[in-house]
């Protein structure tokens, strides 16, 4: 069954869809005939390095699809550099007036981009929804109070994003973090009137 799987520079890969599906179950039988397995996996888990390492995969993902878009906009990146040098401004909520929320990150990814204004490693690209998934099992707040260096959250908000209290907790938990680190900002981007916009008010 692992004959589909390969190991190539610590990272392990498949390549057949199937054979990944199969061993699923066979997981699963196999931590509930050794239950301590998934403590252990747990705490391998919390480290803030594996942590640093599944938000970068997700930023490369998301930039990967921006550079495909055949969009391109004009710079005007005042705004911005006006937000990123502040020292008191922490976060920016963003509202794309008819249009979707990919379009304003995608807009806004460009400007910052191609002006210098994001540097290696140090900046997040990440839809609401995502981040409210992988924050379960990789919080991100617990990530960014080891964060040393200046740090952009891009979070792009879905129109049907819905606001359960799990999301509203991650949020709120981001707030939080931002209180007590001066170094982190964050850019919300969000179709106009989306169910996102009354609680972000709130919490500002």
């Amino acid at each position: 069954m692992l004959r589909s799987f390969e190991i190539e520079n610590r990272e392990i890969r498949c390549t057949d869809g199937t054979a990944l599906q199969a061993l699923i179950p066979n997981v699963n039988r196999l931590l509930q005939l050794f239950p301590e397995t998934k403590g252990s996996t747990k705490i391998a888990l919390s480290s803030d390095k594996v942590r640093n390492r599944v938000y970068q995969i997700e930023t490369r993902r998301n930039v990967e699809r921006i550079n495909q878009s055949p969009l391109e906009f004009k710079l005007d990146a005042a705004i911005f550099r006006e937000f990123l040098e502040s020292g008191q401004q922490k976060v920016l909520h963003l509202q794309v007036v008819k249009g979707e929320e990919w379009i304003g990150l995608i807009k806004v990814y460009q400007i910052l981009e191609k002006t210098g204004c994001l540097r290696e490693l140090q900046y997040t690209v990440l839809k609401l929804k995502r981040l409210s998934e992988l924050d379960q099992v990789m919080n991100l707040s617990k990530l960014m109070q080891s964060t040393v260096t200046p740090h952009l959250l891009l979070i792009a908000c879905d129109e049907n994003q819905q606001m359960d209290e799990e999301t509203k907790d991650v949020i709120r938990s981001l707030f939080d973090t931002i209180k007590q680190k001066q170094n982190i900002q964050i850019l919300f981007i969000a179709p106009s009137e989306v169910s996102t916009d009354d609680f972000l008010h709130q919490m500002g």
